[in-house]
């Protein structure tokens, strides 16, 4: 019981640690990436090559003053970040390490599709603790957004689940030791993609943020290390989103490279989503949910009936 207790806490640590640093370096990658696509430099003076930039400006964040609005809700201005940034951490705990997973449920796919459906709840508390008429279009306009796209996310998962027979991402991965299912189910892929980069509020669906319009969205109001645990816990999302195109559509830890694999495949799927925010130009909020409600829902709905067709046909076979 002993040995247990301290593999969980160790294991915790440690995916602490690992995801915490995913974040500052991945921030750290996306603004080099990004800068060189624009054909600027990127971050280059703090450390080596800039490679210290992102600490350093965590660093800064945290030295800042802490200031809550005079009329905001001050106990809900304060949880809400804090909340935010612990709800990725509670996702991870969900996502298999192969074998071993910190809490084992054979619905584990759908409990994270709960949770992530808690963000907009909570973009909305943060939205009232500011008491701030940019928050606020802000914040309607991220709950908007998510609840339009969590949708898609789930359609995109449903034919996913129904091949393999299982809400477990554990065996959705053993399930595809012969074939992925990006090869089987290319518009499932494309769906999820787009949804979640929608979910994620990167552009070109980043419309709750516009800087052009809205100062800082539902962030406006918030700064310091409010705005850091904020961030972080959004890259953590994005690390929560990478696993779960690599996991569902491409094998995960399956095959001959394992997780040196699996380590390449979230890879490519995060490089996906920054480029997605280099090239793409910002959606008006009308064209975003038509794109959903008018597009996407339905070719999600489409593709769930037509492999169900297809996968009981194979079964009477």
């Amino acid at each position: 019981m002993i040995q247990f207790y301290l593999m969980t806490i160790s294991g915790s640590i440690l995916l602490t640690l690992f995801v915490t640093g995913f974040a500052l370096y991945i921030g750290l990658f996306e603004r080099k990436f990004i800068g060189r696509m624009h054909s600027r430099y990127g971050p280059n003076t703090v450390g080596p090559f800039g490679t210290l930039q992102t600490a350093a400006d965590a660093v800064k964040f945290m030295q800042k003053d802490i200031v809550i609005p005079k009329y905001a809700d001050k106990v809900l201005f304060v949880a809400s970040p804090v909340l935010m940034t612990l709800l990725p951490f509670f996702i991870l705990a969900f996502l298999p390490w192969g074998k071993f997973s910190f809490i084992s449920s054979p619905y584990d796919l759908l409990i994270v599709f709960a949770l992530i459906a808690l963000n907009p709840v909570l973009i909305l508390a943060a939205t009232w603790a500011s008491n701030s008429k940019y928050s606020a279009l802000g914040g309607f306009r991220a709950a908007t957004q998510i609840l339009a796209y969590e949708g898609v996310l789930f359609l995109a998962i449903l034919p996913v689940v129904f091949a393999s027979g299982s809400f477990r991402i554990a065996d959705i991965v053993a399930s595809q030791s012969n074939f992925w299912f990006v090869l089987t189910q290319p518009f499932a892929f494309i769906l999820f993609l787009f949804a979640a980069i929608a979910v994620s509020e990167r552009q070109p669906f980043d419309l709750p943020e516009a800087e052009s319009e809205l100062v800082q969205g539902w962030l406006t109001e918030y700064g310091g290390p409010f705005f850091a645990v904020i961030l972080l816990g959004q890259y953590i999302m994005l690390y929560v989103a990478a696993f779960l195109v690599g996991a569902l559509f491409f094998g995960g830890w399956g095959g001959v490279f394992g997780w040196a694999g699996f380590a390449v495949k979230v890879f490519i799927a995060t490089l996906i989503f920054i480029i997605s925010r280099a090239t793409y130009f910002r959606l008006r909020l009308d064209q975003l949910l038509s794109f959903s409600w008018k597009f996407l829902i339905p070719l999600g709905f489409a593709n769930f009936i037509i492999s169900l067709i297809v996968l009981q046909g194979m079964l009477v076979k």
